[in-house]
């Protein structure tokens, strides 16, 4: 079967209305940085918090360690247990701030 000639080049993307190569865009890209920054302090947060937990982990375990019959002695002591759980709200706020998203 023999095709026929065509009498004019097919111009159907160009001549239909809605189907131009044009671009358009959608929003107005904004500013980055301020996310990046809090992307990084968030990190950071992490970090330090992680770092004041095992602090204060490890200061019990001294205070233990050094009187191991006396298990009273973490309990009188106000220093580790506090600042393990100020460790662990740190941690726990900056894996909350990542798991939030930003609008």
């Amino acid at each position: 079967m023999a095709t026929l000639p065509k009498s004019h080049p097919e111009t159907w993307p160009q001549e239909r209305s809605g189907y131009e190569d044009r671009r358009t865009v959608a929003y107005a890209p904004g500013d980055t940085t301020r996310i990046q920054v809090f992307r990084n302090w968030t990190a950071w947060e992490a970090r330090v918090g992680s770092l004041v937990l095992a602090l204060g982990l490890i200061w019990a375990l001294r205070l233990l360690g050094s009187n191991p019959g006396n298990l009273s002695a973490l309990w009188l002591t106000s220093g580790p247990r506090e600042t393990a759980a100020l460790g662990l709200l740190a941690w726990l706020h900056a894996k909350w701030q990542r798991s939030v998203t930003l609008r």
